[in-house]
């Protein structure tokens, strides 16, 4: 079964505490808009792929004559329904004290942080080969998760 796994790095996590003040808001505002723009394009990747499975699975029940139609043949080649999808987030959970500035403040100190987050966040995920390698349902053909949130 041929697949593909992506390890996403995200830098901003779309979930964080209720704000309290103006700039926790336009902090929030931040976090939420990069977020959502990286869940906007694994949710597409994964919409597709499930789109692909349900396409194979039907083209499956078709009857012998109609599988020979040249729309269906064509629509059956662009429809790889074996292949499964796994993307694994690594997203990065910001520090109590960093503030609206965390998307240009690009400090050796703050970098040398962000690095080892990363780092540690890696190995973590690494060390749960189990989930990441097992591929999703047989049904589904795609699936996300976040091992440093899900499974920690």
């Amino acid at each position: 079964m041929p697949g593909m796994l992506v390890f996403q790095v995200d830098l901003f996590s779309a979930r964080g505490i209720m704000p309290r003040s103006l700039p926790e808001v336009y902090e929030r505002h931040k976090d939420i808009l990069y977020s959502s723009r990286t869940r906007l394009n694994t949710d597409a990747a994964r919409a597709a792929q499930e789109l692909r499975y349900a396409i194979g699975r039907l083209l499956a029940k078709l009857p012998t004559r109609l599988r020979d139609d040249e729309d269906v043949r064509f629509i059956a080649s662009t429809c790889t329904s074996d292949a499964v999808m796994s993307v694994v987030q690594l997203i990065y959970r910001e520090k109590n004290y960093e503030t609206q500035s965390k998307d240009y403040e690009f400090s050796r100190v703050s970098m040398e942080e962000h690095w080892q987050a990363g780092v540690n966040d890696t190995r973590r995920t690494l060390r749960h080969e189990e989930l990441w390698l097992r591929p999703p349902e047989e049904r589904a053909g795609a699936r996300t998760f976040d091992i440093t949130r899900d499974f920690d």
